[in-house]
């Protein structure tokens, strides 16, 4: 099952998205004035945020953190 979640315009201030791109675990958006904002999955650091927000869990599992927000890279 695949789950989409609607992210607001207003997630991006006064900014104006002009285009996305999509991985299997991320999205960036680039506004009209070229701002970059990323938000889904950072495993590979693909966000540009300089986190992979790498953590370990119980039995020694590896999971990373999900950023639901669009945040600037």
């Amino acid at each position: 099952m695949t789950l989409f979640t609607l992210i607001p315009p207003s997630s991006f201030g006064n900014e104006k998205p002009a285009s996305a791109a999509a991985g299997v675990t991320f999205s960036l958006i680039l506004t009209a004035s070229g701002r970059v904002f990323s938000f889904g999955s950072a495993e590979k650091g693909q966000l540009g945020n300089g986190f992979t927000g790498e953590r370990i869990m119980t039995g020694n599992k590896t999971v990373f953190d999900v950023e639901y927000e669009p945040s600037e890279c």
